[in-house]
């Protein structure tokens, strides 16, 4: 996969991109990019296959977090091998809560299961 987004414009896609990852919700500009990589079920809800979303957000490569789920998931391969220990669990839970993480400082923290109180926009160190 080889699809270039313009420097400019690349943190935006980023938030597009992880909006959509979460709420499932169809993004016209993240599906001018992506869309082909993407699965709509019955419900209309947009998912990506992770192997998907691991070269996604190696083109989208622009801040830090990126780079930390770019190596959560690059171990996600190593620890499918042996499946008795729980460690590929462990790394998908890592990239949903960095994610929901960055949901909240994007947008706000805004339902029952985030980490801070309603409304707040925590800044994020990685």
């Amino acid at each position: 996969m080889n699809i270039l987004v313009e420097p400019g414009k690349r943190f935006d896609v980023l938030q597009r991109f992880v909006m959509e990852l979460l709420d499932g919700q169809k993004d016209p500009v993240v599906a001018q990019y992506y869309g082909a990589f993407a699965s709509v079920g019955a419900n209309t809800l947009v998912s990506y296959p992770l192997c998907y979303v691991r070269e996604i957000f190696t083109q989208l490569r622009c801040c830090e977090a990126v780079d930390l789920l770019l190596n959560i998931l690059s171990h996600l391969d190593a620890h499918q091998t042996c499946t008795d220990n729980g460690l590929a669990w462990k790394s998908i839970v890592k990239v949903a809560i960095i994610l929901r993480m960055l949901e909240m400082q994007w947008v706000g923290s805004q339902g029952p299961f985030m980490l801070t109180p309603v409304g707040t926009k925590p800044q994020l160190a990685f």
